[in-house]
This record gives C-alpha cells, structure tokens and sequence, in this order.
C-alpha cells in the first residue's frame, strides 16, 4: 500500500474509477432495458401471428430476424447519423429464434461491438469464421442454445475477446485450435453440456 499527495492510503487492489462504475451500469441497465423490448416484440408478434420478420436497429444497421436467419440491410452499421457518431457496440438477440447467424455479424459491419447475446435460441453450429474478425468484441453469451457443434476457428481472430459463456447446450467435444488466436481470452463458461 502507498498513500496519496494528501495522506490517504492506497488500496493496491485495481479498483474501478467511479465513471467507469457508472458507465458500466449504464450499459448494463441499456442492455436490460433493449432485452425487455425485445422480448415484448416478440410476444407481440406471437400474439398476433404476423409472419413479418422481427427487427432491431443498431447504429445505422436495421437488423432482421425472419425464418431463423439473421440479416441486416446495410454494409456497416456505424457511421454519421444526423447527430453525429453512431455506433453499435451491443446486440441483445436473446430468446428470438435465431437458428443462423448468415453473414449479419462481421468485423466490415461492426467494427465498434462489444457485447453479442445470443442466449436461448436455436442455434446447433457454429461454423469457421462465425465471429471472425471482431476487432472491439469483448463478451459472446450463447448460453442456453442447442448448440453441438463448435468448429475450429468459429472464434478465430477476436482480439479483445475476454470472456465467452455456452453454458446449458449440447457441446459433446471441442476441435482443437477452437479458441486460439484469442490473447485477451480470460474467461470460456462450459457447464451443463454434454
């Protein structure tokens, strides 16, 4: 322990700055908030049975769900809004039926995302390159899908990768090589598979 210009100890400990608590927070709170509409669109259109796709919109990407395939219908999602920057560093996809993910999440598109939940849908397999190239990416949740297959290099090059959760799917074996090319890899959440 050290002490500060003033005298007061010094907790040695990394400690989070009281704006990086709150910024935290705030994405933590925005994420619950897109999460809870996301899952009232989804019981709406349910209710209703309407068979058009249900969307999202991130930065400047409006994002697709239709028939299981996620999609989106522009190039890159961030870019100059009317207001100015817009980014798109977080995707809720959770429990909306996703079974592919195509080619909607790559590093031309989302160059500034740093959270992909895609908790409780129906996705089996993750091919080579399925989140290939994601340069600001620190946390991919799969939990809960009945995912059986993970191909080597799904996670290929992911920089700032930090932690990955497929918790409760149907994992029987992991290829070598999965999870190389991840240097800030500090986490990989396995439970309840096969």
């Amino acid at each position: 322990k050290g002490s500060s210009s003033k005298g007061a100890p010094i907790d040695s400990a990394v400690q989070l700055r009281p704006s990086h608590r709150r910024a935290a927070m705030a994405r933590y709170l925005l994420a619950a908030m897109l999460m809870c509409i996301l899952m009232h669109q989804v019981e709406a259109q349910n209710e209703t049975n309407v068979s058009s796709p249900l969307t999202y919109t991130c930065g400047l990407c409006t994002f697709s769900i239709s028939g299981g395939v996620l999609s989106r219908d522009v190039e890159v999602c961030d870019g100059m809004g009317a207001t100015g920057p817009v980014i798109c560093d977080m995707l809720p996809f959770a429990s909306l039926g996703i079974t592919d993910l195509g080619t909607a999440i790559n590093s031309a598109a989302l160059p500034s995302l740093v959270q992909l939940v895609l908790e409780g849908n129906l996705i089996t397999n993750l091919p080579a390159g399925s989140f290939m190239s994601l340069p600001s990416l620190q946390q991919i949740v799969l939990n809960g899908n009945p995912i059986n297959t993970i191909e080597a290099g799904a996670f290929y090059d992911l920089p700032a990768l930090t932690h990955i959760q497929i918790n409760n799917n149907q994992i029987s074996g992991i290829a070598a090589g999965t999870f190389l090319s991840l240097p800030a890899l500090q986490q990989i959440y396995l439970e309840n598979n096969q």
